[in-house]
C-alpha cells in the first residue's frame, strides 16, 4: 500500500471502549476487520470524491478510500469520471434508475439504463450495470481481469484507478442463477448427474479462462514465494499445521481470479441447465485479500482448489442425508447417508475433467496434479488457512469441517514423508546402476559383473512406480 504524505486529522484506538471513540461510519461496515484493528486514522484525501483513512491492524497497515457520494449525485459522478485515473467506458446516468445495494465488501449501486430499440418504438431494453466502490484494493486486480478480455468473465468495462489501486469499477450486472444455487437445487432433488454436468461445465469455463490468462502472462515456478505465504498464513492464524510443497515445473504462475467460488459462477440459461454456459463474475479484489496479502502470480490450479474448497463447504452445509427425499421416479440417483464422500469425489472429478479438457495441457497434466509435488491439495490447504484467517478477522467460530480438515494435515505429511523414502531409494538404485555401467565402460568391471546393473535399475523402476502409485488422486477428497 502507498502511504503518501497524508496529514493526520484524527485517530481512533480500536482497543478502547466504544464509548471513548469518535463516531466513525466505517466501524459499522460489514467488511471492517474489527477483531484485528488497532487504530483507524482519518487523513486528508488526495482523491476528489473520496474520504481517506489509514487503518492499522495486528496484521499490518492499510489504506481505505470511501466515496463521499454515489452515481445518483451528478456532481460527484462528474468529479470522479473527470479524474485522470478514470479508464474505459464512461456512462451518462442522468436518466438511469440507480439503487444502492447491500454488499459485504464495500459500496455497490445497481444501475438500470433504458435504451430505445433500434426500430424507434417506445419500448426499451434495459442495460444493467453495477458500480462497486472498493475500500481496500491492493493492486488493481479488477482492471487486470478486465484487460485480460476473457469472454468467460463479467469483468469491468471502466473504473477509477489511483496509484495502481481500483477505487471504482463499472461492471455489467450478472443476474443469472449462480452455480451454488443450481447445485443446491439439483442435490436437493437428488439429481446427481445434473450436478456433475454443472461442475463439468464450470471446469470447462475455468479452463478457457486460464488458457487466456496463460497467453497473456506466464512465469516459471516460484516455489519459495508460494511456500513462504503458507508460512505467513500459518503464523497469522496459529493453525498449528505445517505443509510445504516441492512444486512441479508444470506449476506456473499466471493471472488467476483470486475470488473463485461457486457463488460467483453464473448460469447463462437457468431454465435449461443442460444447455447453459457458465460465466465468471466477482472480477474485483476484496478487503479480505488485502488483509491476508494475497500475492499475484499464483498458479491456475489455485483457482481450481478454491472451487473445490467451496464445493466441500456447500456439501457440508447441506447436511446429508436429505430429508423428505423425492420419489425414485423423480430422481436419477439416490444420496444415502454414507455417500457424501463419494458424492464429493464424483463432483470433483467432473470439475477436473472439464477443466483439463479446455485448459493448456502444460498446466493441467499429471505432473501439475501430482500430490507428491503439491498438486491441487496444497492449494486447498491454502484455502483452508484463508478460511481460518477469515474467522479470526471477524471473530467467527471456526466451522467443525474446517477443523477436521486441518487435523488431517499432520497425517498427510507423515505419509508423504514415507512415500518420499521410496523415491529416494529408487534414485539411489539408478545412481548405483549408472555407476556400474560407467565402470564397465571404463574397463574397471567385466561384462559379467556389469550385468548386476540390470536388476538394480529394475528395482529402482519398481520403487518409483510404487512411489507414484501412492499419489492421492486429485478428485479424491481428503
Amino acid at each position: 500500500m502507498s502511504k503518501g504524505d497524508s496529514k493526520n486529522t484524527g485517530a481512533i484506538d480500536a482497543r478502547k471502549d466504544d464509548s471513548t471513540k469518535l463516531p466513525i461510519p466505517i466501524e459499522n461496515e460489514t467488511w471492517y476487520p474489527s477483531e484485528i484493528a488497532t487504530q483507524c486514522e482519518s487523513r486528508e484525501s488526495k482523491v476528489a470524491g473520496f474520504d481517506y483513512w489509514r487503518l492499522s491492524t495486528r496484521w499490518g497497515s492499510f489504506d481505505i478510500h470511501l466515496p463521499t457520494s454515489g452515481p445518483d449525485n451528478a456532481d460527484w459522478w462528474h468529479l470522479v469520471t473527470t479524474n485522470e485515473g478514470w479508464w474505459g467506458e464512461l456512462k451518462n446516468f442522468s436518466t438511469a434508475e440507480i439503487t444502492e445495494k447491500k454488499w459485504g465488501d464495500g459500496k455497490c449501486w445497481e444501475i438500470i439504463m433504458p435504451l430505445a430499440n433500434q426500430n424507434g418504438s417506445n419500448q426499451s431494453i434495459p442495460q444493467k450495470f453495477e458500480l462497486r466502490a472498493l475500500p481496500m484494493d491492493r493492486n488493481g486486480h479488477g482492471r487486470r481481469l478486465a484487460e485480460l478480455s476473457s469472454p468467460t468473465t463479467y469483468s469491468a468495462i471502466g473504473g477509477l484507478q489511483i496509484g495502481g489501486k481500483d477505487l471504482l469499477l463499472l461492471i455489467p450486472k450478472a443476474e443469472e442463477e449462480t452455480l451454488s444455487g443450481a447445485l443446491q437445487t439439483s442435490l436437493a432433488q437428488n439429481k446427481i448427474s445434473s450436478a456433475a454436468t454443472l461442475m463439468e461445465s464450470a471446469g470447462k469455463t475455468l479452463g478457457r479462462f486460464h488458457t487466456k490468462a496463460m497467453q497473456k502472462h506466464s512465469i516459471p515456478n516460484i516455489e519459495r514465494r508460494w511456500n513462504d505465504r503458507l508460512k505467513k498464513l500459518e503464523d497469522l492464524t496459529k493453525a498449528n499445521t505445517l505443509w510445504r510443497a516441492p512444486h512441479s515445473a508444470a506449476t506456473k504462475g499466471t493471472i488467476t481470479h483470486q475470488n473463485m467460488s461457486l457463488d460467483i459462477l453464473h448460469l447463462t440459461n437457468s431454465s435449461n441447465q443442460s444447455s447453459s454456459e457458465i460465466m465468471i463474475g466477482g472480477c474485483f479484489d476484496s478487503v479480505f485479500n488485502s488483509l491476508v496479502d494475497l500475492p499475484l502470480n499464483h498458479p491456475a490450479i489455485s483457482d481450481i482448489a478454491a472451487l473445490l474448497s467451496s464445493l466441500h463447504q456447500l456439501l457440508n452445509d447441506l447436511e446429508f442425508p436429505l430429508e423428505n427425499k423425492p420419489n425414485a421416479a423423480q430422481t436419477d440417483e439416490k444420496v444415502e447417508s454414507n455417500d457424501l464422500r463419494e458424492l464429493e469425489s464424483k463432483l470433483r472429478l467432473s470439475l477436473l475433467s472439464g477443466w483439463r479438457s479446455t485448459a493448456p495441457p502444460s498446466i493441467s497434466g499429471e505432473r501439475a496434479l501430482d500430490t507428491h509435488r503439491g498438486g491441487v491439495f496444497i492449494w486447498e490447504y491454502e484455502q483452508k488457512l484463508e478460511y481460518l484467517a477469515l474467522c479470526k478477522i471477524y471473530g467467527e467460530e471456526t466451522p467443525q469441517n474446517l477443523q477436521q480438515w486441518l487435523r488431517k494435515v499432520s497425517r498427510i505429511q507423515a505419509a508423504m514423508f514415507q512415500h518420499r523414502t521410496w523415491s529416494g531409494m529408487a534414485l539411489g538404485c539408478y545412481v548405483i546402476a549408472g555407476g556400474i555401467v560407467a565402470l564397465w565402460i571404463n574397463g574397471t568391471l567385466d561384462s559379467f559383473d556389469a550385468l548386476s546393473a540390470i536388476p538394480i535399475a529394475a528395482m529402482g523402476f519398481f520403487m518409483k512406480r510404487f512411489y507414484n502409485s501412492k499419489s492421492l488422486p486429485a478428485h479424491q477428497p481428503l
